[in-house]
């Protein structure tokens, strides 16, 4: 609790934002069809104007995502790599920033792993390391044309 009240005003909304968003989109995985719940995360775009265009948006994203990452720790409803990437990409998008939800799979002990990152501009900006080696299964601007 103390950690939570050292956060400002603003990143405790957020907090409460993003863990809303998990829930949510937890629940309507459930109940929809994952290209449906993807195309309503990455579509809830607002414009940027000029002044935000001009700006770099990394401390945004890396703000963002770390509450979201901070939600997904406490989420009653257990978060996912899936989970997670819809809910970040739903709140960036709601800030003018536009990514794409990606899943990819990579074999691992005889086994085939999936897993889901965000990608802004080509590059990936959450939920990807430079060591993970999976390969993509949607191909790039999918999200842009569904």
């Amino acid at each position: 609790m103390r950690k939570l009240f050292r956060l400002s005003p603003e990143d405790r909304l957020l907090l409460g934002q993003a863990w809303a968003a998990l829930l949510l989109v937890r629940l309507t995985l459930g109940v929809l069809p994952f290209t449906t719940v993807r195309a309503v995360c990455v579509r809830a775009r607002r414009p940027l104007n000029d002044d935000e265009t001009r700006t770099d948006v990394r401390p945004q994203i890396l703000r963002v995502a770390r509450l979201v990452e901070i939600a997904a720790r406490y989420s009653p409803v257990g978060a996912t790599c899936l989970t997670e990437t819809l809910a970040l990409a739903w709140l960036l998008g709601r800030r003018g920033i536009t990514t794409n939800v990606r899943i990819g799979v990579a074999r691992r002990n005889r086994h085939v792993a999936a897993h889901a990152w965000l990608e802004r501009e080509g590059r990936p900006i959450y939920g990807l390391s430079d060591e993970d080696r999976y390969v993509p299964l949607l191909p790039v601007g999918s999200d842009a044309s569904r």
